[in-house]
Order: C-alpha cells, then structure tokens, then sequence
C-alpha cells in the first residue's frame, strides 16, 4: 500500500479534490514506484535487443506525463471535479500525446522527376532545370498514324498510345498537383547555359507565376562549378564534349585536374581525329565569318534579287540571312497549321475583301453589316485556298486556329472600316507591287558589275486629294482648267489615281503607307536608325518615286507609314460600360501606329492614330537615310559577310523566334560571340542624327559637283 498512499490520501479528503491536488497525488505515486528508472532500465534492454525505435519511446513516456500534468494544473488546477471528470480529462490528454520515433519517410529528401513523383505532405519543393522545353517537355507529335486515323482505330476499342497533346496535358496537371504540393516553400532553378554551351531560355510557365503571384522574385546568379561525372565506358566520348567546356574554363587559371587530363590523354590515344574536331569545337575562338566575294556572287548572283525584308533579316543577323538566301535552308513542312502562317492569310484575307468591294461597287463607309459579314466569309475562303489551309490535315489545333482565325478577320474588317468611316483618306491599292526595274529607286549599284534589285508589296495604300484652290470642288472645275491624268502603278488588278496639274497651286495628293502586322510591332526610332526597320519608309520611297515620275508637275507628299495590327483584343471592362464603349476601347488597341504628317491638311483629314507627328524634311531624311542603309546592307552581303552577330535590343534579339537556332552555334558566353548592341535613342536623338547625316551628305554632294 505505500505506493498508493498518495491515491489513498486524496480520497479520503471529505472537501472537494481540486485537479492540482490529484495530479501531485500521482507524481508521487510515480516517485515512489521509481518510475523514471523504470522506463529507462526498460530501454537499455531494448537497445541491447536492437530495438532503438522502443527504447526512445520509454525514456519519453516520464517527460510525456509530466508536460500533460503540468498542461492540467496550468488550466484546471484550482477546479473541484469529480474523480470520473478527472479520469476523462486525463483520458484525452494521453490520446493526444504522440510517442517515440520520428518517422523515417518524414525528414528526408527525396529526388524524382514530375511525371513519376507522387509526394505527400512536403514542406519545400526545390524544381531543378525549370527551362523551356524541359518543364513542361517538348512531345513531338510525330508517327505513321495521322489524328483522324487515331480516332477511327479508337472508335473500334483499340488500344492506342496516348497523343503528343494527351501526354502533354498530363504533364501540365502533374505539373499543378505537384507545385501545390509544399507547404512553405516552392523554389524553381533554371539555367542559363546548357552543358553543351548553348542559352536556355526559362520555362514559359514562370511568367504564368508571375501573374499570379505579382509579389514573385527571380534571382539570378552563377552556379558553383561541378566536377566532371563519368558514368561507364560507353560514355566516356559524350562526357568528354560536355566537359570541355568547363575545362575551358578552368584552363585559364590551371585548374584542370588530373582525371580530366587522363581521360583526354586516353581517348586521345583511341581516336585522335575525333578528339582534335572536339578540342577545335570547344576551344576555338569566334571571330566574325566572311565568305569571298565570288562564292558570294555565285550564290546570290551579280544581280541580287530580293525584298525589303531580306535586307531587314540580314540586319537582325547576318548568318541567319546567309542561312536562309544563300543556303535556302528551311523547316520540313509537317501538315499543321501553325501561326506563323497568320500573316500571310490575313494578308490575302484584307486584299480580297475590299478588292471584291471595288469590283461589286460598294463604299466602304455604307456597306451594311450583313453584306460585310458575307464578303468576309468569301474572303476567308479564297485567302484559305490560296495559302493551301484547307489542304491541312483536319484535326483538333487546325479546326481551332481556323475559325479563331475566321473570328479575328471578322473584328479586324470591322475596325478597319469604322476607321476609315472617320476619315477623308481613301484606300486606292491592296497588295501593291513595285519593283526595281519599274521603279529606279529601287534598283542599286553596287560596282560595276553587280547590282541590287529590291521588290516588295504594299498592303495598302491610301491617299488624300486636296480641294481644287482654283476653283469650286466638282467635276467641270477640275477637269477643266487641270489636265488630269491616272497614273498607272503596278498591282494587282487597280490602279492609283494621282490627279496631276500643270501648275503650282493645284491639288495635293498625300500617300499614305499601311503595312499589316500580326504581331505587336510599333514603329521603333533605334530600330529604324539601325536598319531593322526599313520596309514602311522604303515602301513610302518606291510608291512616292512612282507617283512622281509618272505626274512630274503634281505635289507628291507623305501622309504617313503606319503599322495596323491584326488582332482581337481582350480589353478590361466594368459593369457601366456600353457596346459601343467596349468597342472603342478594342478599336484604340487595334490603332494604327507611325509616323503623320504634321501639317493641318493631314491631321483634319485623318482618323486617330498613334504615334508622332513630323514634318516634310525629316520624311525625307528618313527616306534618304533608309535608302543609305539599305545600300550598305546589300554591299555587305555581297561582300560576303555571314557573321553571327545578332542585334540586342534591350531584352530583344535577333535569336527570338529565329528557326536557325539549332544549327547556328551562335554561344554569347563562348568566347569571340556577341551581340551587335542596338542603341536605345529617344526621338529627338534619333532627328538630331538625321539632320546631322543629312548636313554631311549635302557636303558630300557639293564636293563631287565641285570635282
């Protein structure tokens, strides 16, 4: 009994048992029964027996007890209850006590990869190699079985492997369960080269993040080197070529180590000519490539054919032009429509339709929604069968971009002409082309023997005709005292009038220059001085050399070179606002952008655009200052220059979206490679510049008239 004589006392009390008073009674009781030696004489045993989980549970259970004692007299300790409330109390707080071992699977790291990972109730994510193309992969759609054949086998219960598209959405969700799996914290790491030299780029799905998560920061820094892992025999040649470039590095402070120089001694010796084409890859230093001028002249011609945007590419990057005009290379066509293809039928989309307005006589400003609803319908499907897109397989993506297509040609005739509603400027030509053996302008010399003879196509191109000032607007007046005339400019199937007179006073004719774009492209001033940007002023300069060739005696002016975007614009909107307000906030993101003339006659005649206002002169310095660039790209090519030094712009380049990136070998961190630093000029810059060019080359031209 004297074990229990703390419990004996306590019951006896005739007063009410407080909580305090009956857990001192079993701290004693545990005192005098040695509890605590007890527990521990209890895990030595087991730690002999090898049991190490149980004995750290024993030496727990004192420590356990006496924290939930503690926990009770803290809370309760001055209650009077009832030996069964105190039972029941005591009952709960042992439930709730947990013994013992900390879990092996629970405090760990463990590695795997998205698709085959299954983690529960993990505390931070670390995501390695967060790159595009890698997370999410790239699942080549390829195979002998098209999408509809797919379909009709599965029609009949066959098992099949699963699409590129199926495989793909499946990566996606594995991707969500799996980055909201941790609790505190997800970490995502990219590269920014690759083991083979090459940039990588972040996968896509950061920005997606960040517009979630606004408050998201990206740090960037270079990763501590990493020894050269050698995985078999078999690998020895791969781990060789991706280990030269950190030996690169490392060569110029001496500390290659001694297994890399084995390991190059050996496969020297097993193959030398593979190890020397290795060694000259990754060792070599990039200066710049020139081919000779007569290899030049054999693979372009001494009559070098070719647009404006030939000379624009060859701007971003010469090796990418040399690539694509000297050596034709290009994507095998795979049978889906892709959205590169977007320009080229909306293209055809815009000339057919108001073709089909001028040969059906029907005004732009008064053709009813139904009629236009049914001449865009006929346009899409003459632009469709003239890009070959109704050849297409037919499958899930091309039915999509098909009728998302239809849907953006729809919205973009429709701002088109509410523009055009607003205005007294006149589309006179769709698709307009020039030439340099029609065009003189657009023909170049570049020696003796070798010339440049530039071609192109306006997408449209609007004039403004002013009032008479001789005499009142009609008929007899002009035809009368004027001689007008048409001047007739290569199209396709119209013609540009261009009213003439023999005086000075007689009418003005504004041209104005739109150029339709399906990408978010604005007119750029550090763009154009560098000769990325050269189509609208060279397109002003070839239909303004025509006009004034074929009408010598008339005022010939620009009105303007614009970009139009083609698009469908998703534009915020609150509760309180109209349709037609609605509209006009898609309409304002579908703006034209350029350069206007800014004198009253154009701008009171003009609908809304965006952009600056300049005047006569600095149109043609620009003009003079195109023409120049494009002389000196075209002397450039032919003297065979095919370096690989795109243009950078900020965080634009010349490898954006470029299809040569895989067989370039363009390595902006390898030595000799970099980027041609395109310089960011504000607009009053950029003018300065053009006066002063133009300054200089007035002085040129004084200097040769004076010899």
């Amino acid at each position: 009994m004297g074990a229990l004589e703390p419990i004996r006392l306590v019951r006896n009390k005739k007063d009410g048992i407080t909580v305090a008073e009956r857990t001192r009674a079993l701290r004693q009781m545990m005192e005098q029964i040695h509890a605590a030696e007890q527990m521990e004489t209890w895990a030595d045993e087991q730690e002999a027996k090898g049991d190490a989980e149980l004995a750290q549970e024993y030496r727990m259970i004192c420590s356990y007890l006496d924290q939930l004692f503690h926990q009770m007299d803290e809370l309760l300790g001055g209650s009077v209850i009832s030996l069964a409330e105190f039972s029941d109390i005591l009952d709960a707080g042992l439930s709730e006590v947990k013994l013992g071992k900390i879990p092996s699977s629970v405090d760990r790291v463990q590695v795997g990869d998205v698709m085959r990972s299954r983690l529960h109730e993990i505390r931070t994510l670390i995501v390695v190699g967060f790159n595009d193309g890698y997370i999410p992969g790239v699942h080549a759609s390829g195979g002998i079985l098209s999408e509809n054949e797919r379909a009709l086998l599965m029609e009949h219960h066959m098992n099949l492997a699963p699409t590129a598209e199926v495989v793909g959405n499946q990566e996606r969700f594995y991707i969500y369960t799996l980055f909201t799996k941790p609790s505190e914290q997800l970490i995502l790491t990219a590269s920014r080269m690759g083991m083979d030299g090459n940039a990588r780029r972040i996968s896509y799905l950061f920005h997606s993040l960040e517009r979630l998560f606004p408050g998201l920061h990206m740090s960037e820094g270079d990763a501590e080197e990493l020894p050269m892992i050698l995985a078999g025999e078999s690998l020895l040649w791969e781990d060789m070529a991706s280990g030269l470039t950190m030996m690169k590095k490392r060569a110029h402070d001496g500390s290659i180590t001694k297994e890399q120089e084995t390991l190059a001694s050996w496969l020297y010796a097993q193959d030398p000519e593979r190890m020397q084409s290795l060694v000259r890859t990754n060792f070599a230093i990039y200066g710049g490539s020139v081919i000779s001028r007569s290899c030049a002249a054999a693979l372009y011609g001494k009559e070098m054919q070719g647009s404006v945007t030939r000379l624009e590419s060859y701007a971003k990057c010469a090796y990418a032009h040399f690539l694509n005009f000297g050596l034709a290379l290009s994507e095998r066509p795979d049978g889906e429509l892709h959205s590169d293809r977007r320009g080229s039928f909306f293209h055809k989309t815009l000339e057919v339709f108001f073709r089909l307005c001028r040969e059906r006589e029907i005004s732009y400003k008064e053709i009813s929604e139904e009629e236009c609803r049914k001449l865009v319908r006929e346009s899409v499907v003459c632009a469709s069968e003239s890009e070959g897109i109704l050849l297409m397989e037919e499958n899930g993506k091309n039915e999509y971009l098909k009728r998302r297509w239809s849907m953006m040609a729809d919205h973009t005739v429709d701002s088109i002409l509410r523009f055009l509603s607003t205005e007294d400027f006149e589309p006179k030509a769709f698709e307009l082309y020039f030439d340099g053996y029609t065009t003189p302008a657009m023909r170049m010399y570049l020696s003796d023997e070798e010339q440049m003879i530039l071609k192109g196509v306006v997408d449209r191109l609007d004039q403004y005709r002013t009032e008479n000032p001789m005499g009142p607007a009609s008929d007899t007046a002009v035809t009368d005292p004027l001689k007008t005339e048409t001047a007739v400019m290569p199209g396709r199937d119209h013609d540009v009038e261009v009213i003439s007179g023999g005086k000075e006073g007689y009418p003005k004719v504004y041209l104005r220059v739109v150029d339709y774009k399906t990408g978010h492209t604005k007119l750029d001033v550090s763009l154009l001085y560098d000769g990325i940007q050269l189509q609208l002023p060279m397109y002003l300069e070839a239909v303004m050399e025509q006009a004034e060739r074929v009408n010598p005696e008339v005022q010939v002016l620009p009105g303007g070179i614009y970009y139009y975007i083609v698009d469908d614009p998703c534009v915020d909107v609150t509760s309180d606002m109209s349709e037609e307000e609605i509209q006009t906030a898609r309409d304002k993101e579908m703006q034209m952008h350029g350069m206007t003339l800014n004198v009253d006659e154009v701008k009171e005649h003009m609908g809304a655009v965006a952009g600056s206002k300049i005047s006569t002169d600095q149109f043609d310095w620009l003009r003079h200052h195109v023409r120049k660039k494009a002389q000196q790209f075209a002397c450039e090519i032919m003297e065979g220059n095919i370096s690989a030094e795109p243009y950078k712009k900020k965080s634009s380049t010349g490898c954006d979206y470029c299809e040569f990136s895989g067989v370039c070998g363009f390595r902006p961190r390898s030595e000799g490679y970099h980027y041609r630093r395109v310089i960011s000029l504000k607009e009053k810059d950029f003018w300065n510049r053009m006066e002063e060019e133009e300054k200089a080359n007035a002085v040129d031209r004084r200097s040769e008239e004076s010899h």
